[in-house]
């Protein structure tokens, strides 16, 4: 089980690998990626974000990812 913030336990059905894909059409993989279906909306973990090699910068109201080449995801 997950645990959440809010100290509530939840399924894990599923780990993987998903792509996620910005505005110029350039693929980024994020592996061992968490299959959750009891959350509302998707999460992205800083963690395995860097773990696939990009950067993030945060800023007060974005946060940008940054590939390995460059690219950019916002």
């Amino acid at each position: 089980p997950l645990c959440l913030a809010n100290n509530q336990r939840t399924l894990i059905t599923g780990i993987g690998e998903i792509n996620i894909e910005n505005q110029n059409g350039f693929t980024q993989t994020l592996i061992d990626t968490l299959h959750v279906p009891d959350l509302k909306m998707n999460l992205m973990s800083v963690a395995k974000i860097v773990d696939s090699g990009c950067r993030i910068i945060f800023e007060p109201r974005t946060a940008t990812v940054l590939s390995d080449k460059n690219e950019i995801f916002k």
